[in-house]
């Protein structure tokens, strides 16, 4: 009896080989986009749940008016963050939610809801505040009120742009 393998044309199985593999990787690349989807609605649901829970006379008022977008964890293999999710405030502001890996002995033990709240620069940077309930939102807040401008604070030293007035005098 021939064997089959070896009585099958080159030309065939090179084809029966491709299209498997595309099969696979196709199947796989589907996989990848579900659970990175997963991740986005996971993340924008931790995000609504974690600003009901710990902002409920500040943000959780606004709640309809602001719109989560949910990013997957796409950090390299034993990044300090998981997926994370952003709102856009308006007027330069922005919140953004993640989970810090929390480590115990060299070992990750739980994970640490994170809300950051971020403003946009005349300098080009973004400088951020953690917070985590409505009073320290509020002075997050009043202190982005005054420091309404760039002073160079939100800078390091080593890195201002020239000719963008946060030189030091």
């Amino acid at each position: 009896m021939t064997n089959q393998i070896t009585s099958m044309p080159a030309t065939a199985l090179l084809e029966l080989a491709a299209s498997y593999r595309q099969e696979i990787d196709g199947s796989r690349a589907e996989q990848r986009r579900t659970e990175k989807e997963a991740m986005r609605r996971g993340a924008v649901e931790c995000a609504e749940e974690f600003v009901l829970r710990h902002f409920p006379d500040t943000l959780a008022k606004l709640f309809s008016d602001v719109s989560w977008q949910g990013y997957p964890d796409g950090g390299p293999q034993g990044s300090r963050f998981l997926a994370s999710a952003v709102a856009a405030l308006g007027e330069g502001l922005f919140l953004h939610y993640t989970r810090r890996k929390t480590y115990a002995e060299g070992y990750m033990d739980g994970s640490q809801d994170v809300l950051t709240l971020i403003r946009s620069c005349p300098c080009g940077n973004y400088p951020h505040t953690e917070v985590s309930d409505d009073y320290g939102l509020a002075l997050a807040l009043e202190e982005m009120q005054k420091s309404g401008y760039c002073r160079g604070a939100c800078t390091p030293d080593g890195l201002r742009r020239r000719g963008s007035g946060n030189e030091s005098r």
